[in-house]
């Protein structure tokens, strides 16, 4: 016992400059206050999103929300189907550590693409989102559009330096009923 006593209290005292001088934790209000003040605070509220996804077109209700204390913005779709055939949560956060937007799309079809996080920045008014998905690098743009309306462009890699579109969404605020 005595044996462990003084183990311990020699491992806490050689560790303890280490821990001492390690980083400052990130401070959660800032990337809060961060991610408020990007554009996409606009997606605050209920929109009406139509496209298409592999050249079919599709309508969903989208609803976007402060989540988690503000950490994340959650966008949350569904298609018009009773019940849906199709939604989709979507978490984009701020890691102000390594000074990037980072997004978790969680959807109905399959948990695997799920495990791909998308990491990018802003590019104009435009969020360029990139996921190494299992299935192969997927990109993933949220553009403000100037008449307050939104653009989500998805794109899948096909080959070096070539991008196919995947989906294409257009989001206009749904009138208060």
């Amino acid at each position: 016992m005595k044996l462990a006593r003084a183990l311990a209290l020699t491992l806490a005292t050689a560790l303890s400059p280490a821990l001492a001088s390690a980083d400052v934790p990130p401070d959660p209000t800032r990337s809060r206050s961060f991610l408020a003040t990007s554009p996409l605070a606009d997606l605050v509220g209920e929109w009406k999103m139509a496209g298409h996804v592999g050249g079919h077109p599709v309508e969903y209700v989208a609803r976007g929300e402060w989540a988690l204390g503000g950490t994340f913005l959650h966008l949350a779709l569904a298609d018009l189907a009773t019940p849906p055939l199709y939604s989709a949560e979507i978490y984009v956060g701020y890691d102000e550590v390594g000074d990037r937007f980072f997004c978790h799309w969680l959807d109905a079809f399959n948990a695997r693409p799920s495990e791909a996080l998308g990491y990018g920045r802003f590019e104009g008014d435009s969020l360029v989102l990139t996921f190494d998905d299992p299935a192969g690098p997927f990109r993933t743009s949220f553009s403000r559009r100037t008449d307050g309306t939104w653009r989500i462009a998805m794109r899948t890699k096909e080959a070096p330096g070539k991008w196919r579109m995947f989906a294409d969404y257009f989001l206009e605020r749904r009138k208060a009923q």
